[in-house]
């Protein structure tokens, strides 16, 4: 299983009871140690280090182990909206490449191996898929206290959307004061007009290189694409789409919720989406198995079946000796 760390600094401010600072990555780093430190309770009330039923894996051959041994494997993610501070005001970045490096080296080391490059609100990364209805409308106003601005959207023109963002619901009175009127929106299908920056570039070319899986759900239609065009381009099979927040069009032929991830001996390549520009990632319906025992993020749908099926059946393994960019993820020692 995943256990993603997720922190909120919009929502932390404006909570009333709250007892530590809002930072996300703060919060993120007090929940990876409370992670460890369930899991040493758990090996103290089995007799020992290393004895308890739940392990924390940072690489496949060490997830396989635990889940041969009958116990649980649980790979560390991340899921927030301003990773190592990664917020933008009225379009300005806050972070640099070098936090975002810095960043990464620290979460890797920590034993996170997923990340979300972006989630509830627009940062300096890439823009998100919005939300609907009431809950659009809280979340719409967090985005404009993040960044100064609410979702920028306009009239999709390709076969491709985000959420449509509805006008619904009323902000709550300790929200109200805080943000103007809500925007009027073009009419639906809604994208945001925020894709894939320079920035999020450098970040999902920092998690291929050190092998972590890139979480696709809550990017925009034009972010996710651009994601996938970098993965593919690199022939990069650590990517997923776990919970269904994605345009179901980026996997044809199959539901959204699936996992193109590594499998033994084989990385099946991507199939090319009829007609658009980048081809879509998913597991083989022959390796499937194989990744869902080895890979906890891997779920049961399966895009593009045939076509990846065939892929793999006829592909051999990826040599040794690949370059970061393209390293097959979950293929570094225990403990690395």
């Amino acid at each position: 299983m995943v256990n993603h760390l997720v922190a909120n600094r919009q929502l932390c401010e404006i909570y009333p009871l709250k007892t530590r600072p809002c930072g996300e990555m703060d919060s993120i780093r007090l929940q990876a140690r409370l992670m460890n430190d369930l899991q040493a309770f758990i090996d103290a009330e089995h007799g020992g280090a290393g004895k308890g039923w739940l392990r924390i894996v940072r690489s496949e051959a060490e997830a396989r182990r635990v889940i041969e041994d009958g116990k649980l494997a649980v790979l560390l993610g991340i899921e927030t909206s301003e990773p190592f501070g990664c917020r933008q005001v009225l379009g300005v970045p806050l972070c640099s490449k070098a936090d975002i490096d810095r960043g990464l080296d620290e979460m890797h080391a920590l034993g996170v191996r997923s990340m979300f490059v972006c989630h509830k609100y627009d940062n300096a990364l890439c823009g998100v898929r919005f939300d609907s209805g009431t809950q659009g409308v809280f979340v719409n106003a967090g985005n404009f206290l993040s960044t100064g601005r609410f979702w920028q959207a306009r009239t999709c023109t390709g076969e491709l959307s985000d959420n449509t963002v509805t006008p619904d619901g009323v902000l709550p009175d300790p929200i109200a004061p805080l943000v103007p009127p809500l925007p009027l929106y073009p009419p639906a299908p809604h994208c945001n007009i925020r894709g894939l920056t320079a920035l999020g570039e450098h970040m999902v070319r920092g998690m291929m290189a050190r092998g972590m899986i890139v979480e696709l759900d809550h990017m925009s239609a034009k972010a996710a694409t651009r994601t996938l065009e970098i993965l593919e381009a690199a022939d990069y099979p650590g990517v997923v789409s776990s919970h269904s927040w994605t345009d179901p069009k980026l996997f044809p032929g199959s539901t959204p919720s699936a996992a193109w991830s590594p499998s033994t001996g084989t990385a099946p390549r991507p199939s090319p989406r009829s007609g658009g520009a980048a081809s879509r990632c998913a597991t083989s319906t022959a390796s499937r198995a194989t990744a869902s025992a080895s890979t906890p993020t891997a779920s049961a749908g399966s895009p593009a079946r045939a076509a990846a099926a065939r892929r793999s059946s006829t592909r051999s393994p990826p040599p040794t000796g690949r370059s970061a960019s393209s390293a097959t993820p979950w293929r570094s020692a225990p403990g690395t």
